[in-house]
């Protein structure tokens, strides 16, 4: 699954990293859409939980203009399409859809019937491992170029140009879907989900599932081109991560506090070494101090010998001078 994200880029860069290239050949920055969304708008945090706002790469035309790819500010935790009321009060988890079960589901399958694919982007996503107590949180990402420091907040859209585009932190960039939902006063509120698979081998160790990342440029073109690429298509496009596209290492547990947004809950730490517990333990404790026993009573014998063989070389130097 995939419950907490983090993205460390500001509005600006972002426009960069999710630039593309268009038929000239050029690469183009994706422009922000500012439309009003509830007054929910993107802001860069280490720590992103559902209710919370992302950044969404969508094709430009659902938004009637010339870009081919917009970005847009949406809350993680999709509105049901069929929801009455207050848009935060439909008691529904919805940041995660199971591709499995999505082209049937009443809740998803009407924003994908329309088309309304999404790529969200982000510095990466959390895991915890629950064989340890208490539960050990890692950060996933994508592979960085050396000298890269995901820690740090990436205002440098200096690493972009039209030639070569974006050439500074990499973003994973996972396959959703998202809805646009009118509120009872004809508000229009954007909201997405991320899109979920059973985990492979790489990731399995961790957890079950795990989100359908798209790995490739033509992967993330194909996903958007709702026109042009059914869905039956796109979802072929879905696959788990391989030890290439997907890296990680473990971090404090300060990040499982969602109000936390602090820098150090991407700050890689080193694990302590597990001490044995239960029998295992005991056994272990007990050779131990066994041990440490038996060298002490060999430590004593050879003191206590070394004491008796020069009392008796003593007393045979004395009878030798009185011989």
């Amino acid at each position: 699954m995939c419950g907490r994200t983090a993205c460390t880029l500001d509005a600006e860069t972002l426009k960069c990293v999710c630039g593309y290239k268009d038929a000239t050949g050029r690469y183009r920055k994706a422009e922000w859409q500012s439309r009003e969304n509830a007054g929910r708008d993107y802001q860069l945090s280490y720590n992103i939980a559902p209710t919370d706002v992302i950044a969404c790469v969508v094709a430009g035309e659902h938004f009637d203009t010339e870009q081919e790819r917009v970005l847009y500010p949406m809350i993680w935790g999709m509105i049901p399409p069929y929801h009455k009321g207050d848009y935060r009060k439909h008691n529904l988890s919805t940041h995660n859809c199971r591709v499995e079960g999505m082209r049937s589901s009443k809740l998803y399958s009407t924003p994908l019937n329309k088309g309304f694919r999404c790529v969200v982007v982000c510095t990466g996503y959390f895991e915890w491992e629950k064989t340890k107590e208490p539960k050990q949180p890692y950060f996933f990402h994508a592979p960085q170029r050396e000298g890269v420091n995901l820690t740090e907040i990436h205002k440098d859209s200096s690493k972009w140009t039209e030639k070569n585009g974006w050439e500074g932190v990499q973003l994973l960039k996972l396959a959703g879907i998202f809805n646009a939902w009118k509120s009872d006063d004809g508000h229009i509120i954007y909201s997405c989900t991320i899109i979920t698979m059973e985990a492979n081998k790489v990731v399995s160790w961790m957890h079950k599932r795990c989100p359908a990342i798209l790995q490739t440029e033509d992967d993330v073109s194909a996903w958007l081109d709702f026109k042009r690429v059914p869905l039956s298509d796109a979802v072929q496009l879905l696959r788990g991560p391989t030890e290439d596209t997907l890296k990680w290492y473990p971090v404090g547990t300060a990040v499982n506090n969602s109000r936390y947004k602090d820098e150090d809950c991407i700050q890689p730490i080193k694990l302590k070494e597990k001490k044995e517990s239960g029998a295992a333990g005991l056994m272990a404790s007990w050779l131990n101090s066994s041990s440490q026993t038996a060298s002490k009573r060999r430590s004593t014998d050879d003191v206590e010998g070394g004491e008796r063989t020069g009392k008796s070389e003593v007393k045979r130097a004395k009878k030798d001078q009185r011989g």
